[in-house]
């Protein structure tokens, strides 16, 4: 849970990421920031002709992993092997905003990130809209 310098929990974070109160700017810039980092990475790959995001991380494919869920009645649900996936990149730099030095998306993802990451890097469209990412967090 992210805690700002005052010490006390802004009161939008007791259910990140739902806050919808547009006068939070915190947690828009949040939401947000986040979207247009990842969209501008993106589109930086794209640019050199990389792909977005690499056919396996940490030697997995998108397909092994929806053939692993399957066996636990998950594979079919392409948000789930999606999020999954996710979580094992190893190769995209966290976007978190102040990490560790080398630190990347397999070291720890918000809810918000696995959305952009889901929605923008594999899918090729926006972050995942608030109930996609509600029903992330809560899997």
């Amino acid at each position: 849970m992210l805690v700002p310098a005052t010490g006390t929990i802004h009161p939008c974070f007791a259910s990140y990421p739902t806050c919808c109160i547009p006068s939070h700017s915190v947690c828009w810039g949040i939401w947000f920031g986040v979207h247009d980092d990842v969209l501008a990475l993106r589109n930086q790959r794209l640019k050199a002709g990389l792909s977005t995001v690499a056919e396996e991380l940490q030697g997995v494919s998108a397909a092994k992993m929806a053939v692993v869920l399957s066996q636990v009645a998950l594979g079919g649900n392409a948000d789930i092997v999606d999020g999954e996936f996710a979580f094992l990149d190893d190769e995209t730099p966290s976007w978190f905003p102040k990490p560790p030095e080398r630190t990347k998306v397999a070291d720890g993802a918000t809810t918000v990130h696995l959305a952009c990451h889901i929605g923008i890097l594999q899918r090729g469209g926006g972050k995942l809209d608030r109930e996609g990412a509600r029903f992330l967090s809560g899997y």
